[in-house]
């Protein structure tokens, strides 16, 4: 039995529908978990030192893909939060929805439940940003955080950087 290529079209959306729907409930569980991971792949940082990776999503064909973490070495040496950091971001962000990981982190560095306050697509968002104290109980830390993406744009070109340094704090 052949099918049409319509009613295969249909299947295929009605098919991406669902992973939106499953990973917009996915986003709501795992946001706090990205905070804490973010947040550990910060800790043990000596005073000017800093730990970079950056995550993209390489797609095979339209239901296949492979999550990408490389972290930027200090010293030609693996580090282990950022290999704990990769490793995790591997298994539990979102391989369909670059925008999904995004405003995740996106919130984790603001400091939002939310980033973006409502449900929203997104189709394209290029930007830099700098979080200054991300986390209460750690306030000599800074988040330099750059993303790109476009649901037009080839994998690399969809991608974020997040890299966490320690700084000095100026006594009083």
């Amino acid at each position: 039995m052949k099918f049409s290529s319509k009613p295969r079209k249909l299947y295929i959306a009605l098919l991406l529908c669902a992973f939106a729907s499953i990973n917009a409930n996915a986003d709501n569980q795992t946001a706090p978990a990205f905070c804490e991971q973010l947040k550990a792949f910060s800790t043990d940082l000596k005073i000017d030192q800093s730990r970079s990776i950056t995550f993209f999503v390489r797609h095979v064909d339209i239901l296949s893909y492979q999550r990408v973490c490389k972290q930027d070495r200090a010293g030609d040496r693996a580090d282990d939060k950022g290999r704990a950091f990769c490793n995790w971001l591997s298994k539990n962000s979102s391989g369909e929805f670059m925008a999904a990981n995004v405003t995740r982190a996106l919130s984790c560095v603001t400091g939002s439940t939310n980033f973006f306050g409502r449900a929203t697509e997104i189709e394209e968002l290029k930007g830099k940003l700098t979080a200054f104290e991300p986390f209460q109980d750690m306030p000599d830390i800074i988040i330099d955080f750059k993303y790109s993406f476009d649901v037009r744009a080839k994998d690399e070109e969809n991608y974020f950087t997040i890299t966490t340094r320690r700084v000095k704090l100026e006594e009083d």
